[in-house]
């Protein structure tokens, strides 16, 4: 007989509701608690509710029940969420070979290597990640972003444009070719690509930031404290964007405004200390 409960869960999780979904899984396992299946796909929910310790008992539960590769892979995919990158290699790299073709195992590998600052190792997963699904984009921006940090440069704007070109609506890419094109000293190259990226999304705080930095290199103070503002507007609680417009209003000869950007980002950052005044 059919676990009503557990079609409902997975139909719920599905489309999105994910605390519902969760009340019917529980109901699910009150009425096959040794279900390895039911386990595993609880599990997976408790990932997408970022209850990742919960989420690793129940896959430990599953996989004493029955062996499986995908409660393994998403076992990894729990442990990297936490932040045990070590194990979660292990993990991951454990099924590679027995998900082929089934789950871009090398894409989460690749994820992996880049937070492990292990560019050479991160370009050689999200490679095969790509001949995966070689149609998407983030894919390739993360590709891309890989060589750019080991220093490929060259292979990096290759590879941003190639996610360009599959998605040319996303801002990202273009605030990080034009980063690219900077480190190679292509000044107006860079300049063009981050005026795109604020076409494409004026609301991408990150481009308005990027373009205050560079024109602040350029020493062209003003043009820098505007953009630097508009990135504030947008994600006012950004103490990284406040830093910023602290060191262009010094380069301003505005002191008492620097100043006032130095507290209000020990405000953001500790404020219990630094209570904000009254008007």
């Amino acid at each position: 007989m059919a676990n009503i409960n557990y079609e409902l869960a997975k139909e719920l999780h599905q489309h999105g509701k994910l605390e519902e979904a969760k009340n019917y899984f529980q109901k699910a396992l009150e009425e096959e608690p040794d279900s390895a299946t039911i386990l595993r796909d609880y599990a997976i929910l408790l990932i997408d509710l970022e209850e990742y310790v919960n989420a690793l008992n129940h896959l430990e539960k599953a996989l004493q029940i029955s062996e499986d590769p995908f409660s393994h892979y998403y076992k990894g995919i729990a442990l990297y969420k936490m932040g045990n990158l070590e194990e979660a290699e292990k993990e991951l790299l454990s099924v590679k070979d027995a998900l082929k073709g089934a789950m871009n195992v090398d894409a989460d590998l690749g994820d992996l290597y880049y937070d492990m600052e292990n560019f050479e190792k991160a370009i050689e997963y999200y490679k095969e990640a790509v001949e995966f699904d070689p149609f998407d984009p983030i894919l390739l921006n993360n590709l891309a972003l890989s060589y750019f940090q080991n220093e490929q440069i060259d292979l990096a704007i290759e590879t941003i444009k190639k996610a360009i070109e599959l998605n040319p609506y996303e801002a990202e890419y273009y605030d990080n070719l034009a980063m690219m094109l900077y480190e190679k000293g292509e000044v107006e190259e860079c300049l063009k690509e981050l005026y795109k990226a604020i076409e494409v999304n004026p609301s991408f705080s990150q481009a308005h930031a990027d373009l205050s930095l560079i024109y602040y290199d350029l020493e062209k103070y003003e043009d820098a404290e505007e953009e630097i503002k508009k990135a504030i507007e947008i994600e006012p609680d950004n103490t990284v964007y406040h830093a910023i417009l602290s060191n262009v209003y010094l380069k301003l000869g505005k002191y008492e405004e620097a100043q006032r950007e130095s507290q209000t980002i020990l405000r953001l950052i500790k404020p219990d200390e630094h209570p904000e005044k009254a008007s």
